[in-house]
């Protein structure tokens, strides 16, 4: 018994010692008006402190270069969230949207694209 004991620990250890180390955004909702952006980076990071963004591009790609038609920042340090973006979305029209990890467009870290 004292051996199953053991094991059960060290699994349950295991288990709890793991942390996340992507970031990642999802469409939360989805308005004429607003995007409502999922985001989620790795534990300790602080969105805020860091100057952290959500992009809105007009078409297929966000970019690294190229500057977004809207961005909200991120405004608290909870490594995930949601922010809440407002826009006014043109109909059958493709958008990108990004998170952007510092002020540089060029962190640029996650994307997802929907079509209106």
């Amino acid at each position: 018994m004292t051996k199953k004991k053991t094991t059960a620990a060290a699994s349950l250890g295991s288990a709890t010692t793991t942390s996340q180390t992507t970031i990642a955004v999802a469409p939360g909702s989805i308005t004429p008006t607003m995007i409502v952006v999922q985001y989620s980076t790795p534990a300790g990071n602080q969105p805020k402190t860091f100057g952290q963004w959500i992009g809105l591009w007009q078409g297929p790609l966000a970019s690294y270069t190229v500057p977004p038609v809207t961005s909200v920042q991120v405004t608290t340090n909870n490594s995930q969230g949601t922010v809440a973006v407002p826009v006014t979305l043109l109909r059958s029209t493709t958008y990108s949207v990004g998170y952007v990890m510092g002020p540089q467009q060029t962190t640029l870290a996650a994307t997802f694209t929907f079509t209106t």
